[in-house]
Order: C-alpha cells, then structure tokens, then sequence
C-alpha cells in the first residue's frame, strides 16, 4: 500500500518522504527556532521574542562573521551577524550553541546586544493564513544557504 508520503519503485524498499530541509554540508546548523515565544526563553531585555538556535556539530569552531540570517528566501542578507565563533562542538571552554532572538530590534547600536543576546532586525511569523515563514543561515557571500527550513 502507498500514499502521497511513499516512494515505491519496482521491488526497490519504500522510503518515507521527509519535510523540506536545506542542509548543504557539514558545518553549522539551525538546530531550533520559536515563532511564537510565550515566555519560553527571556531575552536580556525580560522580553519573550521569537528566537533561532545555532549548534556547531563540527570538531573546529566556525566565525560567524559576515554570515546572515533571514526569514526571506528573496533577502538572503537581511541579518548580519557580528564578530561571533561557535566553539568545537562539545568544547567545555567554549559555546558550540548560540541563541539569537528575532524581535525585530532595529536600533542605531546595530546589530542591537541586550547584554546576553543578539537581536535581529526582523520577526518571525507563525504561518497563519497565507503567510510563510523561511528561516536560513546564509554564508558570508550572500548566496550559499548553509542550513534552513522553508515554508
């Protein structure tokens, strides 16, 4: 028996279709993200912006500058981060995870720090309606998408 999630072809084992992810090598990965924050994880500010979660799975530490992040597959530059690098991963001396809130801040100490955060420039939506959400992390050219999730 199959359905639209199934693919069958001749005697070949059926495999079970997954949900669209962009993920174009080894390196960096959003690994969680919250459209709608509801008092989950306080910015340092105490408010409960959207937020987006990198984890380094590599065994070297990866610098974050100049990379973006952006909920527009049309504006792959819209989020610039500043001078950042995710430690090795499981590195005690350092920090292989790294929690950006997406509340939107546009403020003239650009990119905004709350003291124990980075704030993007732009929202999150929650898909309703019409309305669809992309989250990526673009490398520091501006057009390889390094991981992401598309609506």
């Amino acid at each position: 028996m199959t359905d639209k999630n199934t693919c069958v072809s001749g005697s070949l084992p059926a495999f079970e279709l997954l949900e669209p992810r962009l993920l174009l090598s080894g390196s960096v990965v959003i690994s969680e993200f919250m459209a709608s924050n509801d008092l989950a994880i306080l910015d340092g500010d105490g408010n409960s912006s959207d937020w987006i979660e990198l984890y380094n799975p590599t065994a070297e530490p990866v610098d974050l500058e100049g990379w973006f992040l952006t909920d527009e597959a049309a504006d792959l530059v819209q989020w610039e981060f500043p001078e950042i690098t995710l430690a090795a991963s499981g590195d005690p001396g350092g920090d292989d995870y790294l929690i950006v809130f997406a509340s939107g801040q546009d403020d003239a100490d650009y990119p905004y720090w709350d003291g124990q955060y980075y704030h993007t420039n732009f929202k999150l939506s929650t898909n309703e309606g019409d309305q669809h959400e992309s989250v990526l992390l673009v490398r520091g050219d501006g057009l390889t998408i390094e991981h992401g999730y598309e609506d």
